[in-house]
């Protein structure tokens, strides 16, 4: 009984102490930053060799223990680039640091692990990280590193970096402020941002498109965890009329493959374009063409909102779960029921009132308000 007692108290005191080392190493709130920012700034001057000959140069610092390995790296290439701006920096170089003594943990989500393991994870550094920052047009230089020393020599060598204060060994906060982030997107109304966003991904690209007719995409989304923002036939059937009445050849991008039967048992003649499922660079192609894109609150809506000249609309939005709803967004991203944060990159949210989903009328009314929120744009 003791032993079994002291066994669980040890435990506790274990994972308390994790919990406090990995506060420590990414502090979770601004005002937990700036203290240690504080801390680690005497510290770094202290203990760690600098270069005094530094390139008037940014770097971004992706320390895989402490950034999302999704798509919110795209949020995160924004912020970077607009923060270099304020250095007059046009472009930026990107450190990824992968330690080699660090095996690549899944995030404490619940019913996250059901779906994605920690290959499949470790894989995404591979199949999405590295693709998106080639083929983002502010991205001049990627360097990839798995050993301490030669992080602190890389970015020892330039004057701006991001994170500001970072130390490989103790310190690395996720640079990300998405409250920040949103509270700019709402205060722009500039129609050079629609046409030349800062991922210009589709520049690396032949202007040919994979289809002669104009094309909309949806976007399934049938897997992984929070269940409530998955896709159903109703969302689909929703799409196949809005095509058919602005006369566009409806395309799906699938999500889970093994479904693809299922689909084309309720619906005839639905056209998969599976190669954007398997490659980045066929995703990005078919957005970039496509008259209109629509997605179900996920990550790869942020692909097609900050490519230029793409229109997109997230439906369902703030439909439930623990990661869309009216308290989550408030609390992570400062937004209030009914904002549009993305009008000005050609993006629109379909907001969900009382877990109810999206109707065909609020497609079409979604696209309206899209056309005629840049036209008033460019006639200014």
């Amino acid at each position: 009984m003791v032993t079994r007692l002291i066994t669980k108290l040890s435990h506790i005191i274990g994972d308390l102490i994790k919990k406090i080392r990995s506060r420590l190493f990414s502090p979770a709130t601004q005002f937990e930053r700036k203290i240690l920012n504080f801390i680690f700034k005497i510290f770094n001057f202290i203990f760690l060799r600098t270069n005094f000959f530094r390139k008037n140069q940014g770097l971004l610092i992706w320390d895989i223990r402490s950034n999302s390995i999704t798509y919110d790296l795209i949020y995160l290439l924004f912020e970077t680039k607009k923060f270099f701006d304020n250095y007059y920096l046009r472009n930026f170089d990107v450190l990824i640091f992968h330690p080699i003594d660090y095996s690549t943990k899944l995030p404490n989500i619940e019913n996250y692990k059901k779906f994605i393991n920690t290959q499949d994870l470790s894989n995404r550094v591979k199949d999405l990280i590295l693709p998106i920052l080639y083929s983002t047009k502010n991205v001049k230089n990627v360097y990839y590193s798995k050993s301490y020393l030669e992080t602190i020599k890389i970015f020892s060598n330039y004057n701006f970096i991001l994170p500001k204060i970072y130390n490989p060994y103790f310190y690395s906060p996720n640079p990300q402020d998405y409250k920040k982030l949103f509270k700019h997107f709402n205060s722009l109304s500039c129609r050079n941002i629609y046409t030349s966003c800062p991922l210009d991904i589709a520049n690396t690209y032949p202007k040919e498109k994979k289809f002669s007719e104009l094309y909309a995409t949806f976007t399934l989304r049938d897997y992984g965890f929070g269940k409530e923002r998955n896709t159903n036939l109703q969302d689909i059937k929703n799409f196949l009329l809005f095509c058919k009445l602005n006369f566009y050849k409806p395309i799906i991008i699938p999500d889970d493959l093994k479904k693809i039967d299922f689909y084309n048992k309720n619906f005839k003649n639905l056209h998969f374009f599976i190669p954007a499922r398997q490659n980045f660079m066929e995703r990005v192609f078919i957005y970039k063409h496509s008259k209109v894109n629509f997605f179900s609150p996920s990550g790869p809506a942020s692909l097609s909102i900050f490519m230029p000249l793409t229109k997109t609309i997230i439906f369902n939005f703030c439909i439930g779960g623990k990661d869309c709803n009216k308290k989550y967004y408030k609390k992570e991203l400062g937004l209030d029921f009914g904002d549009q944060p993305f009008l000005t990159f050609g993006g629109y949210l379909i907001w969900s009132n009382k877990s109810e989903r999206s109707t065909i009328n609020e497609f079409l009314k979604a696209y309206t308000k899209i056309k005629e929120y840049l036209q008033n744009s460019i006639s200014r």
